[in-house]
């Protein structure tokens, strides 16, 4: 299995079997998340039910919502934030196209940096009209803007959280799950990921 060197052994640890289990494994200096964990949230915010809980999520990592930041020269957005246990970084998945088809992919590890946690691009790919459609048959396929933001029945909780964000012209949608290990929300996020490791997502849960 061909893993990139830059993002192996940090992007693809996706999960643990339990949060004290990840805490006991140290990889260097890429140990903390922020603080964005439920128990350091209001408690309003701490409940995936509450309107603002995406965006007290994303705030922590210095995101707001796409509904709140529009932007008419990208006809479409994807974006996957990947919070995972304790001393594994978040991950960011994003793809933009512009009005004209083209676009841009990054994918992006947080890490500390001169003494203060910050996105650290690892992966960029240039999009084509092509990619574009194949996208858009990807989100058909998951039937994305019918998911419900939140399924308390699925996913399998291991400390990952999985929040989607999609904005396509003027519709919007956003999905939160708990380490889903089946499902369009799945099926979409591994997508996102794979297209950065260019190589099959093997989930450890």
């Amino acid at each position: 299995m061909k893993i990139l060197p830059v993002i192996a052994g940090v992007l693809l640890v996706g999960g643990c079997a339990s949060r004290t289990k990840c805490g006991k494994q140290a990889i260097g200096d890429v140990i903390t998340a922020p603080a964005s964990e439920a128990e350091t949230l209001p408690a309003a915010e701490s409940d995936p039910k509450n309107p603002d809980y995406l965006r007290a999520h994303l705030k922590s990592y210095g995101l707001v919502p796409f509904a709140d930041d529009t932007k008419a020269d990208q006809a479409t957005r994807y974006r996957f934030l990947w919070i995972r246990s304790l001393r594994y970084p978040a991950a960011l998945f994003e793809v933009r196209f512009d009005s004209s088809g083209t676009g841009i992919y990054e994918a992006k590890l947080w890490k500390k940096q001169a003494g203060a946690f910050q996105w650290v691009t690892q992966r960029t790919i240039l999009l084509k009209k092509s990619d574009l459609d194949f996208h858009q048959y990807m989100l058909a396929k998951s039937h994305f803007f019918e998911v419900p933001w939140w399924d308390e029945k699925s996913g399998y909780y291991d400390g990952a959280d999985w929040f989607i964000e999609v904005q396509q012209g003027d519709r919007y949608h956003a999905v939160y799950r708990q380490s889903p290990q089946r499902g369009p929300v799945f099926d979409f996020g591994r997508f996102l990921i794979e297209s950065a490791i260019q190589s099959e997502f093997l989930p450890i849960y």
